[in-house]
């Protein structure tokens, strides 16, 4: 339905990085970024376990994009073969490759990853350098969950006695948890990044929110503060503390849409500070921008997203990254951009002016049509129409011109409009029903179809003569405001204004809407009516109870 001009799908262009899977013993005489101990020494409380025991095939598996100077090769497990081992799809992108990327490239994936580099160096934070600076493009694409940990799992998972059991559970828990949900998710390891700062900002998610970090004083004293969040399924206080050196940062700041999951103890103040926090994730489906663009399709327009409108307004929605009103905003002007397409309008809003030119509005309503006459017959103008497809205004035109003729041989209207009227009693009481006074010459074009008859019986006339009233101009300016705000009922809640669970079973509602829309002069969103039907409760449990 879109009208702009589309270019064609992007298409990607990644380079898989061909990474052997290395040796999953410990490499001697590296040491840990967080304390003293070289590998090989023994760590209270845990014992050498084999490397990826207990992954299990994810249930569904999905697509992964790894930042590669994020991940070191040179170990395992790490983010890579943890998510490999559970199924996952994995590409590892180069700086090169990651700079060239568009957002929707990025948005092709259902997470991205930014992991540890295995804290070989205190600090690193240099390797971030290219993430950082395109930070704008990719954090466009972050639509779904976001997950932080101040560690360095992929160090503690390479040495013979850390746990390494707890530190790819740990890995998988995260990158499933932000890969399972709608949208493109978001890992972050802080690694040793932070490491001997004072509360310093993360720049690299600078586009996504205000995120501080502090030195952890490699703090080993963790607590799950919500065990039963799926980031940390299967683990406990335990299994992440007493590791030589736990954490590395503590986050100190952050968005308010995010919750704890785990905290530690700084040691020199006894300081029990969030190292592990998530974003809230909304479990309906339609927060989801693919699936809320791919609804407006199904619910405005009786079909199915072509890719290139798919993508298009998707777009526009996920430019906003993670912000809140910016989403809102764009959710709200892409949401009414289906009724004032010229898909819809030529289509849903011609059948709702050929009823009011025909029958005027129902009999004690202020609309002239229910929703069981307007599916099917909007389906009937609107099958195989694509805007801005080839053939498009024909198909259409044959559409409206199929339409109409059946419509006028229907029953309903062959009672109201007997054949034996002239052709100035059929177009008067057209635009009498229709509550348009006609300019002379509109009328006069809508009685000359059917040139010298001095009756009506020329059914290709009289379906001619209709569509002229329907598409009247001032008809189509006039019914405006009140199709609009009928289109809230009928797309998004899916049954009419008078209908359970309307309280009082009538137009009240309607009526509301329509009063406020017209006080605002027609502006959707300084009326808020929009707004109002995608927050209700009643839109909403459609896609989830």
């Amino acid at each position: 339905m879109k009208q702009q001009r589309i270019q064609p799908p992007l298409r990607m262009a990644l380079s898989l990085a061909l990474i052997g899977l290395l040796s999953m013993t410990a490499m001697a005489g590296r040491k840990d970024a967080g304390s003293s101990r070289l590998t090989g020494q023994s760590v209270s409380g845990h014992a050498k376990r084999t490397a990826l025991a207990g992954i299990t095939a994810a249930a569904a598996p999905k697509r992964i994009l790894i930042y590669g100077p994020t991940l070191d090769n040179s170990v395992a497990p790490n983010e890579k073969t943890v998510a490999e081992a559970a199924g996952h799809t994995v590409t590892v992108a180069d700086e090169a490759t990651w700079a060239a990327m568009t957002t929707a490239q990025f948005a092709s994936y259902d997470a991205i990853v930014l992991g540890d580099p295995s804290c070989d160096n205190y600090g690193g934070i240099e390797l971030l350098a290219t993430a950082n600076a395109t930070k704008s493009v990719w954090s466009r694409a972050i639509t779904g969950s976001i997950y932080v940990q101040g560690t360095d799992p992929v160090w503690h998972g390479s040495s013979d006695d850390d746990p390494v059991a707890a530190t790819q559970v740990l890995m998988l828990d995260g990158i499933n948890f932000v890969a399972g949900g709608p949208g493109t998710g978001l890992y972050v390891s802080l690694s040793c990044f932070y490491v001997s700062e004072s509360e310093t900002p993360v720049d690299v998610l600078s586009s996504i929110g205000d995120f501080q970090a502090i030195d952890s004083e490699c703090s080993d004293a963790v607590t799950i503060v919500n065990p039963t969040h799926p980031a940390m399924a299967g683990l406990t206080s335990a299994d992440l503390s007493d590791w030589g050196c736990s954490t590395h940062e503590l986050i100190t700041k952050f968005p308010s849409n995010f919750e704890v999951l785990a905290t530690a103890v700084r040691p020199s103040d006894s300081a029990s500070l969030p190292y592990i926090i998530a974003s809230v994730r909304s479990v309906n489906p339609i927060d989801d921008a693919g699936n809320f663009v791919r609804q407006h399709y199904r619910d405005f327009l009786n079909r199915e997203a072509d890719p290139d409108g798919l993508a298009f307004w998707t777009n526009e929605i996920m430019l906003c990254g993670s912000d809140a009103q910016c989403v809102q905003d764009r959710r709200i002007n892409v949401s009414a951009a289906y009724f004032l397409s010229i898909e819809f309008q030529e289509t849903g809003y011609l059948v709702y002016r050929v009823y009011k030119a025909s029958y005027g509005n129902l009999p004690n309503a202020p609309v002239p049509i229910t929703l069981n006459e307007f599916q099917p017959d909007t389906k009937e103008i609107e099958q195989g129409v694509i805007v801005n497809q080839a053939g498009w205004e024909t198909l259409l035109e044959n559409n409206k011109q199929a339409f109409t003729a059946e419509f006028v041989q229907r029953s309903r209207f062959a009672a109201t409009y007997p054949t034996s009227m002239s052709p100035e009693a059929l177009v008067d009481a057209l635009f009498t029903n229709a509550g348009v006074l006609p300019a002379s010459s509109d009328r006069t074009a809508a009685i000359n179809e059917f040139g010298s008859a001095l009756t009506t019986a020329d059914l290709a006339a009289r379906a001619r003569a209709l569509r002229d009233v329907a598409e009247n101009s001032t008809l189509n300016q006039q019914e405006f405001n009140r199709a609009f705000v009928l289109m809230q009922y009928f797309g998004y809640l899916r049954r009419n204004p008078n209908e359970p669970p309307e309280p009082t079973l009538d137009y009240q509602g309607y009526s509301f809407w329509l009063d406020k829309l017209n006080t605002f002069n027609g502006n959707f969103v300084q009326a808020e009516m929009v707004k109002a039907f995608l927050d209700s409760t009643e839109y909403r449990q459609r896609f989830s109870p």
